[in-house]
């Protein structure tokens, strides 16, 4: 799923910042959202037990942080997406540019990996506790197997599609092919790498999540579990909201590297 920043041009973005409270739009859509739903609480349209009221998600919030549960199992969970994410970005990326630039290996085993690649994260989880038993290594495991396709088939795909001029051009000017992967072929598709890269560390966030419900007994997914199981659904959606906050900052650390690292390719794109 790409974010909205890839779906809006550059200059769409700039038009709707130069608009009055421009940069206050996004609060206004959040503040929309919690009104909604305060307002069904309020009127007692849905039952308390299904939809708590946001009153009762931040209550259950201060008695996790002061109660001591809250912060221990967010650096846990934190800890499992880290390692989960970075093998597979380094597995994901390492592969994608050698299968992509190799003709032999894209052919060998590019039908192997799309028979694969639509096996849910969460059907792995049989075999991983098979494997490693309730312990963290299933769930780096199941964190590292949900985006390490995408980031493969993307980077092949992004490496075949480098235009084939630039690589004659490298050719003729006696260029190695250490040479050509280093300064043209993954140049080029460095921009559509990032891209799902921010994909990932979304499929890692719901990984975690799904690893931690079955396979584990700590983090933020137990944590949610052990709440639905004393019917405390303002746990639970706490839990949500704590999910999405870290995704919306592990999306944002990713950005940022884009950018410093992508300098270059922004500059091209504004001329």
């Amino acid at each position: 799923m790409a974010a909205v920043d890839d779906m809006v041009s550059t200059e769409e973005r700039l038009a709707i910042r130069a608009l009055p409270f421009g940069r206050l739009l996004p609060v206004a859509g959040l503040a929309s959202v919690i009104g909604v739903w305060w307002l069904l609480s309020a009127t007692h349209v849905t039952n308390q037990l299904i939809l708590p009221s946001p009153g009762a998600v931040l209550q259950a919030a201060y008695q996790e942080a002061t109660s001591g549960i809250l912060l221990p199992n967010i650096l846990i969970s934190l800890q499992r997406v880290l390692i989960g994410y970075a093998l597979a970005v380094i597995v994901g990326v390492g592969l994608g540019l050698v299968v992509g630039w190799n003709n032999v290996l894209y052919a060998m085993f590019g039908t192997v990996v799309e028979a694969i690649r639509p096996i849910p994260a969460i059907a792995w989880i049989p075999l991983a506790i098979l494997w490693f038993g309730l312990t963290n290594n299933a769930a780096y495991y199941i964190v590292f197997i949900g985006p390490v396709f995408p980031i493969f088939v993307t980077t092949a795909a992004a490496v075949r599609a480098t235009g084939q001029h630039y690589v004659n051009a490298a050719l003729c000017l006696g260029a190695t092919e250490t040479a050509m992967l280093r300064y043209i072929i993954l140049p080029g598709a460095l921009p559509e790498i990032f891209t799902v890269l921010r994909v990932g560390i979304a499929l890692a966030w719901t990984d975690v999540v799904a690893a931690e419900l079955v396979a584990a007994q700590s983090g933020l997914g137990y944590q949610m579990w052990q709440a639905r199981e004393l019917f405390q659904s303002s746990h639970v959606i706490f839990g949500m909201v704590m999910i999405g906050v870290l995704g919306f900052a592990s999306n944002y650390a990713v950005l940022l590297v884009e950018h410093r690292v992508l300098r270059w390719h922004r500059a091209t794109s504004a001329r």
